[in-house]
């Protein structure tokens, strides 16, 4: 996501903003009057024998942009470098991220779950002819900062376009046209005839995620990428072969057996994760009834088979919590630990 380009022909700032209602014209109007410069920073201000401290976003030409946040900040010094200006990302937001700059990468940066650099910020210089500067942000990271801040993205774009070497300004007269757009979109197109046009405008988003997404993200649980093992195994109620898999969405307890594959609910007593040849006691109308282990079918899916649908039903057994109906007295709280130690 691009939160601040400036060419010599396009300048596009991204600020977040309280949200606002875009059906209402007021509100719309009031922030087409933004009037915002990406130097602007926190100051000293003075006025006679007062003093304050002044926002970055006061003075803005509207309201609304005014109770915003200002992400980034272009700033110059001689003392970092006398030949140009340098960013500088809001403190807020790389400290609630965990953002650590790495003026190397030109970026700011923090470790992935696997140990690597992740550049989440990044500064992007271009010495072409046509120069300019880009900051980019990984928008995983400001969907983040977005929700947790209860904020909406709000980009500004200024957009100039004229012949170099016979541009003189634009006439005090040009025609206005509405800039065609989605229901995020707002702005006008001038244009000069012939030689000029300028295109100003205001796009908006609701990027943020949910407290809920934010606080399974950064416990290590979010659904959008776990991944479970699954096993082929011999479905011996169905004589079949088939797909079981470890997601605890999808592992049968004794409620949910009653109207999954197997249609009944079974009992176990007596279960041997070995494959012992004890029987095990298999109730469809009545616990009388018994079969041999024989019969979970091995010797029609290999003798490997065995091993994964011993280590499968000991597993789904175990998630299941309801006392005294399906659980063995001799499993153990680790079912392939058991396994192990019987094999």
């Amino acid at each position: 996501m691009i939160l601040y380009a400036s060419f010599s022909h396009l300048f596009l700032h991204a600020v977040l903003v309280p949200p606002f209602d875009p059906k209402n014209e007021s509100e719309i109007a009031d922030l087409m009057d933004w009037s915002l410069t990406v130097d602007s920073t926190w100051a000293l201000t003075t006025s006679g024998d007062d003093a304050w401290i002044a926002s970055p976003l006061d003075f803005v030409g509207s309201k609304h942009l005014g109770k915003g946040e200002k992400l980034v900040f272009l700033r110059d010094s001689d003392l970092v470098d006398p030949k140009r200006t340098y960013i500088e990302i809001s403190q807020k937001l790389t400290h609630t991220l965990s953002l650590h700059h790495i003026p190397e990468r030109k970026a700011w940066c923090k470790t992935d779950d696997r140990g690597d650099v992740d550049e989440v910020i990044k500064v992007h210089d271009f010495d072409a002819t046509d120069a300019g500067r880009v900051v980019s942000m990984d928008m995983r990271a400001l969907r983040q900062y977005a929700g947790l801040t209860g904020q909406w993205l709000f980009r500004m774009f200024d957009v100039p376009r004229y012949r170099s070497g016979s541009f003189h300004g634009f006439a005090s007269e040009m025609s206005r046209q509405s800039i065609p757009g989605g229901s995020n979109l707002h702005g006008w197109i001038h244009v000069a005839e012939k030689y000029a046009s300028v295109s100003r405008g205001i796009q908006w988003a609701n990027p943020g995620l949910t407290k809920a997404e934010i606080a399974r993200t950064v416990w290590g649980s979010d659904a959008a990428t776990e991944q479970y093992e699954s096993f082929i195994a011999w479905d011996w109620r169905n004589q079949t072969v088939d797909t079981f898999s470890c997601d605890p969405a999808e592992l049968p307890t004794i409620s949910c057996l009653r109207t999954a594959r197997f249609k009944q609910a079974l009992h176990f007593s007596n279960l041997e994760c070995s494959g012992s040849t004890k029987p095990i006691q298999k109730n469809t109308r009545s616990k009388g009834e018994q079969f041999p282990v024989a019969e979970r079918g091995t010797s029609k899916v290999g003798a490997s088979m065995m091993l994964v649908k011993s280590m499968h039903t000991c597993a789904t057994l175990a998630s299941c919590r309801t006392p005294n109906s399906c659980i063995g007295s001799r499993l153990t709280k680790n079912p392939r630990q058991d396994y192990r130690n019987r094999s």
